[in-house]
């Protein structure tokens, strides 16, 4: 999903409020989408996305390009690799 307050065309999910596993399934699904270098940034409340996020990142070698600064900010932003 794009928006106007976008303007570079991020792609954007919205997991507030879903539990594990369905941020990193609906996370998976996305990015295999995606073209290389394409960013993706999902939004996720479940303290379990503070762990499986980056881990998933690193595992498939796609950049974390931001991760939440603090335990109300669960915002990250990734670069397809």
């Amino acid at each position: 999903m794009t928006t106007p307050n976008n303007p570079q065309n991020i792609e954007i999910i919205d997991c507030k409020g879903m539990t594990c596993p369905d941020p990193l399934n609906l996370l998976r699904q996305k990015i295999r989408q995606l073209q290389s270098q394409q960013q993706i940034c999902i939004y996720s409340d479940d303290p379990a996305s503070l762990r499986e996020i980056p881990a998933f990142c690193k595992f498939m070698g796609h950049t974390l390009i931001k991760a939440p600064e603090t335990s109300n900010d669960y915002c990250y932003i990734i670069k397809k690799k």
